[in-house]
């Protein structure tokens, strides 16, 4: 459940690891699975909390498996 992210800063140090995040793409099913460490370290090196780059891509297209991400995996 990623509601309780809520208002707050999107910049700043993560507040998830690597295996949460993993955890939630498996719920989803999600093609991306094997990318949660790429979440994770993309997030950090540009100072982005990763619960919120999966909190999109969670929001935007189920994880990856709705709608045209379906065909162009974004």
């Amino acid at each position: 459940d990623i509601r309780p992210l809520g208002a707050g800063p999107v910049v700043g140090p993560p507040s998830i690891d690597v295996a949460t995040i993993r955890r939630v793409l498996e719920r989803y099913n999600s093609p991306a699975v094997s990318e949660a460490q790429a979440f994770y370290d993309l997030g950090a090196e540009r100072g982005i909390d990763p619960a919120y780059c999966l909190a999109f891509f969670v929001m935007e297209s189920g994880a990856g498996t709705r709608g045209v991400a379906r065909t162009t995996y974004s």
